[in-house]
């Protein structure tokens, strides 16, 4: 439009740097001879262009404050639904969920594709939920032939949903992916089967209560046994010693949320939880022995995923109470703790 409207001149701004150069340059210049390009820095271009000029007074940046005071009158209500994802920001980066929750300020999703572990785990996900679903009878699956049927159907969903994988130069990357995705898969199997899982559920959707209100979310797989027992498990593309550590230390917020929705507000059931790193073809199972090969942790604290809700529960109503008051923490680097940065002992 700027072009088309353009009556006597039309000036462009170039940047010598790639990722700030523009497509309709590279047109026009295709287009034309002779367009002369002059530096913007010279004195005479400046003058020739009529381009004012001020000197503008140097100041710092702000420093960095540890805490947001939001204006008087200002409310922050809660939302409809909660999820894992907001319950994690609310409690560890309060200022993040002010953003992104509240104020809906979000990075365009058109900006970016995913690759690397984000890509390969998304597609982990959907062909392991195509290969349950296709596959519901757990013990009568035959794990030998796992390997034929990835080999069968991952070109398929490389086409649709992987195709930078396909790229030039990726070929050896992308048969690496396939190899993973065998072993992975038949690992897993090889596990439902010997933990006498009779029925598994992949995505399933579920909506349940905590105390701060409705939640809800997917749960990556749920696995059932004949007796009943359910086993949760939390499907990551990577990452063993990144899962294993936080489980250690009394930290799983992701398990534990979709144990609560699980759970829901009555239910007496408690469902066991376990990891399963696809990289790795590793379950890490937390302080259960459900899995016969899988690793399993007690976290050092000795509580249960019951104990460590409530003491996420008690964190999150310390949060609400300073976004009542307006109070947000910015829990970024080079800031000081304050006495509003510690919860009380009963919380995480």
């Amino acid at each position: 439009r700027p072009i088309l409207n353009a009556g006597k001149q039309c000036t462009f701004i170039l940047h010598s740097d790639a990722e700030r150069h523009h497509p309709v340059w590279d047109q026009i210049a295709s287009l034309t001879k002779g367009l002369p390009i002059i530096s913007v820095t010279d004195s005479d271009s400046t003058e020739a262009l009529g381009m004012p000029q001020t000197a503008l007074e140097v100041r710092a940046l702000p420093p960095k404050a540890r805490w947001w005071q939001l204006p008087e009158g200002v409310e922050l209500p809660k939302r409809e639904f909660e999820s894992y994802s907001s319950l994690d920001a609310f409690i560890h980066s309060p200022y993040q969920w002010l953003l992104h929750y509240a104020a809906r300020i979000r990075p365009s999703s058109l900006t970016t594709v995913s690759d690397g572990n984000l890509l390969k785990g998304r597609l982990a996900h959907r062909l392991y939920e195509e290969f349950l679903n296709t596959n519901p009878n757990i013990p009568a699956i035959n794990v030998e032939l796992i390997p034929e049927w990835v080999d069968k159907h991952v070109p398929a969903l490389l086409q649709e949903e992987g195709a930078l994988l396909l790229e030039s130069g990726r070929q050896a990357e992308c048969e690496r992916f396939i190899t993973v995705l065998q072993q992975s898969l038949s690992v897993l199997v090889e596990q439902l089967q010997q933990a006498s899982i009779v029925q598994v559920q992949m995505e399933l959707w579920q909506e349940g209560l905590f105390s701060g209100g409705k939640l809800n979310g997917s749960i990556d797989l749920l696995a059932t046994r004949a007796d009943g027992q359910e086993v949760l498990v939390d499907v990551k593309w990577g990452g063993k010693k990144y899962r294993r550590d936080p489980v250690l230390s009394g930290s799983y917020l992701q398990l534990g949320t979709y144990a609560q929705l699980l759970r829901g507000a009555d239910a007496v059931s408690s469902p066991a939880l376990s990891y399963f790193i696809v990289s790795d073809a590793h379950m890490l199972s937390l302080d259960h022995d459900l899995f016969p090969e899988a690793e399993c942790i007690v976290s050092e604290n000795q509580e249960n995923w019951a104990q460590y809700w409530q003491r996420f529960e008690q964190t999150w109503r310390w949060r609400r109470e300073q976004f009542d008051r307006g109070l947000i923490e910015v829990t970024v680097s080079d800031t000081e703790l304050t006495a509003d940065s510690l919860p009380n002992e009963e919380g995480l």
